[in-house]
């Protein structure tokens, strides 16, 4: 079954215990193992259409922090609670992380509805951001959104799951970065998350110049130890405090 076939390859990369959630749908199967860890005693991880997506250790909460802190830091304007877009839920802790900083209102585009359904298992890492009444969630495609909306955001963060993933790798896109420069307010900054681990070195340069091609006031940042980086792409030279 496609669930043993999943099981068999999460114990490949981790010391499975159990799987506490495991769910198919017509967008994409979703399960959430519980993997032994000698730090903490155990963590969740979360797998959709088979890909590892992230987990509740310290590197990847890192990881996925990164994108929601920096594009805040970065903007030219502090003084005011800025509106964020985030395209792609996953587990949560990149939309957990933007509720609590200075965001007026916060919109999160995911295409499998049944991500939401394991949030449960990782609302202790990403602050409960789902009952959070500032957060707001379309079950949609993310470029289908994109083409649809008249709003405009102070912040767009890709939160997209791995660029090899077959209903992800057009998130990389320049076309795709180009719909997110329409949606931008003035003075906006654009945060995508890049892996770095399964991803030929060339593609990964491939993403980076794609990004500056649209947004060429780049800077690339990667948590100490972490197997993935985040582009941040700004309106003007960036300038860092």
């Amino acid at each position: 079954s496609l669930r043993s076939v999943l099981l068999s390859r999460a114990s490949r990369m981790f010391d499975i215990e159990k799987v506490r959630f495991f769910e198919e749908g017509p967008s994409g199967t979703v399960a959430v193992p519980q993997a032994k860890d000698p730090r903490v005693g155990f963590r969740q991880v979360l797998f959709i259409n088979g890909q590892h997506m992230g987990g509740s250790g310290v590197l990847s909460l890192r990881s996925f922090q990164l994108p929601a802190y920096l594009p805040f830091f970065l903007h030219q304007d502090h003084s005011r609670p800025k509106r964020v877009l985030v395209l792609a839920f996953g587990m949560g802790i990149t939309t957990g992380a933007i509720a609590g900083q200075n965001s007026q209102s916060v919109t999160c585009v995911e295409l499998v509805p049944e991500v939401l359904k394991a949030n449960r298992f990782f609302t202790h890492y990403n602050h409960n951001v789902l009952a959070n009444p500032k957060v707001k969630v379309y079950i949609e495609d993310a470029r289908n959104f994109l083409l649809a909306t008249r709003q405009k955001f102070d912040i767009v963060v890709l939160d997209a799951t791995h660029p090899r993933s077959g209903d992800s790798w057009m998130l990389y896109t320049q076309e795709c970065y180009q719909l997110v420069k329409r949606v931008l307010a003035p003075g906006g900054t654009v945060a995508q998350w890049v892996p770095i681990n399964m991803l030929e070195f060339q593609h990964y340069l491939s993403i980076i110049h794609t990004f500056g091609s649209v947004f060429p006031h780049l800077t690339l940042w990667q948590p100490p130890g972490s197997n993935s980086t985040a582009l941040v792409g700004t309106s003007g030279p960036t300038r860092i405090d």
